[in-house]
């Protein structure tokens, strides 16, 4: 009885030990993706692992997750306690590209990871999570419009959860998926998978900050916004319409996050989107473009060049093949998130050329076949994960040139390039050895075009 009764003490004890630790975790998760050694150190690393191994015990599903990112002695611990429920929730909120069976999580703590993803989706939106009984990938694809139409009242729940009030709108279908990330459903989606979900949604929709946007705002609406930051859900028409409107109530708030969801012929010529400063507010700063109805098939010349967006993001442009020249160039933008990019196949000359970008993610572009000249060529740029750049066979010249803040490249990802313009990575600061990289991939290029 002492034993248990020192053990469940120590435990108490370790838990409020733990809670701070785990507070911590999440700075570690850069280090744990670079492949950095995490030591343990502190009472921790001198008391014997049976107790390690109770109080370790006491965590819930999250704090597990974040804990396993302290030292390999925990995860190996909290993945044997806790098995796929602990990795299922660490990918959950860590891992934006892994794919989450929320099977293995509970519901209550589903709806605070979906609360987490949704309130912060202008930030890392959770593009891949799956609701319901089956392990993916079987029998799961990427929610669709076609999905939520064939159960209005799903869509009506999701809308009244995002917006907290019942759809205005005869059409508000882009509006909810605009909002909501890409969410994995049974392939035979059903009413009752989708009722579930958007049960989900109902639970967390008192977490979110998000605000339709019409123009016609009415004196306690605009108090609210001009209170704190929120997400703005705008359609492609109101922002034509009222983009005065839209100028002033960003006057109060610069950290007002714009969502542009295209659903009606605003901007839009055959296909190609066509936006320039003149459409969008000068004092806009952060915009993401959503087309969930899938009318975008190429984005137009110099598109929004010369604004002051500082950042920009895309979801549901599943349409969207090419990106011609000028694309936000000689603008503010110091972030940009390529997800909802997936199917882009080129981009055009100039592509972020003259911004104040310094670091560039590539693993949304998993399509992208050809890069026009002078891509990313940054003075500020100083780091680019090539990661998603596997079936890139193009490079025009000039690409990342002049980028004097680049000291590392890594082209091993870049299996299927067969042509290498002029100039390229010309005048960037690689150390030799990345250098010699850099000239082992170039001789394979030029092995693969005699071949």
């Amino acid at each position: 009885m002492f034993k248990k009764n020192l053990l469940k003490s120590l435990a108490l004890l370790g838990v409020s030990l733990l809670a701070s630790l785990c507070a911590q975790a999440s700075e570690l998760v850069d280090n744990e993706t670079q492949g950095m050694a995490v030591t343990q150190t502190g009472p921790f690393a001198v008391m014997p692992n049976e107790v390690t191994e109770h109080i370790l015990s006491y965590l819930s599903a999250e704090e597990a997750a974040r804990a396993r990112l302290v030292c390999g002695s925990w995860r190996a611990i909290l993945e044997n306690q806790h098995g796929r429920k602990a990795f299922a929730y660490s990918n959950a909120f860590y891992n934006p590209y892994s794919f989450i069976d929320t099977s293995l999580i509970p519901d209550a703590d589903v709806t605070q990871m979906l609360a987490f993803h949704i309130k912060h989706s202008h930030f890392a939106p959770l593009e891949n999570v799956f609701i319901g009984p089956n392990n993916y990938p079987q029998g799961a694809r990427l929610l669709e419009k076609k999905d939520l139409e064939a159960h209005p009242d799903a869509l009506t729940a999701w809308y009244t959860a995002l917006f907290g009030e019942a759809p205005q709108d005869a059409q508000p279908l882009a509006l909810v998926m605009a909002a909501l990330p890409q969410i994995l459903v049974r392939e035979h989606t059903s009413k009752e998978t989708l009722s579930h979900m958007a049960s989900y949604v109902k639970q967390v929709g008192k977490h979110t900050r998000f605000v339709r946007f019409t123009g016609l705002e009415t004196e306690q609406n605009q108090g609210a916004l001009r209170a704190s930051a929120h997400t703005l859900v705008v359609r492609s028409d109101d922002l034509q319409a009222h983009k005065n409107a839209l100028s002033t109530l960003l006057d109060t708030r610069a950290d007002h996050r714009v969502i542009l969801a295209i659903d009606g012929d605003a901007f839009v010529q055959d296909g190609v989107l066509t936006m320039s400063e003149e459409d969008i507010p000068d004092n806009l700063r952060h915009l993401t473009l959503a087309d969930p109805l899938g009318k975008v098939s190429a984005i137009g010349d110099v598109f929004l060049r010369k604004t002051n967006l500082k950042s920009f993001g895309a979801r549901h442009l599943a349409n969207l093949r090419s990106i011609r020249d000028g694309f936000l160039s000689d603008t503010s933008i110091t972030s940009v998130d390529t997800r909802g990019l997936e199917n882009l196949r080129t981009i055009g000359t100039g592509f972020l050329v003259g911004t104040g970008i310094t670091s560039f993610d590539t693993r949304g572009l998993k399509n992208l076949q050809n890069i026009g000249a002078f891509f990313l060529a940054c003075t500020s740029l100083k780091s680019v994960d090539t990661r998603g750049l596997t079936s890139l066979t193009t490079i025009d010249e000039y690409c990342f040139h002049s980028c004097n803040r680049l000291k590392s490249f890594d082209p091993t990802p870049l299996t299927a390039v067969k042509q290498v313009g002029q100039r390229f990575l010309h005048g960037t600061p690689l150390s030799p050895e990345e250098r010699t990289r850099v000239d082992a991939f170039l001789e394979q290029v030029a092995q693969r075009n005699t071949a």
